[in-house]
């Protein structure tokens, strides 16, 4: 009786692997559900997970089979590429929605989830050559928080100030994409949209260098990096507006680089106090 339990075991583990090298398209829903009893399947959330992520249902498809993906495995391309793929079938579920602020706001839960399994997947992907990205990433993130909050507390950058941006920062960054999708989708692509997540960091490691050179200067910080902060989420909602009217009416507005400008005139009026600096001390 034993042996015969151990061969269905063993027969039903086959039968299970098996389903690991078939596309998940090609699936009944009867294996599916088989998967989904067995834990391989959660759908959105980490596994283990009591509490389930916003609009979880919405995307359960998608998770379902970005899951199949990772219990599937292979290498780091093979990993970005599984993150890749969940990202254009969540936007192709996003497009069941009007052209409206819902679909903006479905938009932005598509890209938290995306950066989500970006950052912090990687220790649920079957990596086949054993190669885990995890520590790598958790000393980047301690290292990170460490010289962040160092550097708000020595600079005295208005926190209050700088959260709206960060928000405004978000909201543009998934306005953005939205209005992407709705006007040219074949021009949306994970490169483009790293590209716009390094802008804007590349916005905030503006205002450090800049609050280190006033500091420098022995300038009153607080109302330079004021002024500062307040234009760049003026320009922030700026976008945010012409984006959401892109939704909207599939049209595009005429685009400013107002960040350019403002970051131009800051460093102009620096370079004078620098070069009046230098001249005192001679």
């Amino acid at each position: 009786m034993t042996q015969e339990r151990n061969r269905e075991k063993s027969q039903t583990c086959k039968n299970v692997e098996s389903l690991k090298y078939r596309s998940f398209d090609s699936l009944t829903l009867q294996e599916i559900w088989k998967l989904k009893k067995l834990g391989i399947l959660n759908g959105c959330g980490g596994k283990g997970c009591i509490i389930r992520p916003p609009k979880a249902i919405f995307f359960e498809a998608s998770c379902d089979k970005h899951d199949h993906g990772y219990w599937r495995g292979g290498d780091e391309e093979r990993r970005r590429e599984c993150d890749d793929k969940f990202f254009y079938a969540m936007m192709r579920d996003c497009e069941r929605l009007p052209p409206s602020l819902t679909f903006v706001w479905y938009v932005l839960w598509c890209l938290l989830y995306y950066y989500s399994v970006r950052l912090f997947g990687s220790k649920y992907f079957n990596y086949t050559n054993k190669f885990r990205m995890e520590n790598i990433i958790a000393t980047l993130k301690l290292l990170g928080y460490l010289i962040g909050m160092l550097l708000f507390t020595y600079l005295d950058i208005p926190q209050e100030q700088l959260a709206i941006l960060w928000v405004l920062m978000i909201l543009d960054f998934t306005s953005g994409v939205a209005k992407q999708w709705r006007v040219d989708p074949s021009k949306l692509t994970s490169k483009r949209a790293w590209l716009g997540v390094i802008t804007k960091s590349a916005s905030l490691s503006a205002i450090l260098t800049i609050a280190l050179i006033i500091k420098w200067l022995h300038l009153d910080t607080s109302f330079y990096l004021s002024a500062m902060i307040w234009l760049l989420i003026m320009a922030e909602g700026y976008s945010i507006l012409q984006n959401i009217y892109a939704v909207r009416t599939g049209t595009v507005l005429p685009e400013y680089d107002v960040v350019s400008v403002i970051l131009k005139s800051i460093s102009n009026m620096l370079k004078e106090k620098i070069e009046k600096s230098i001249d005192n001390h001679r």
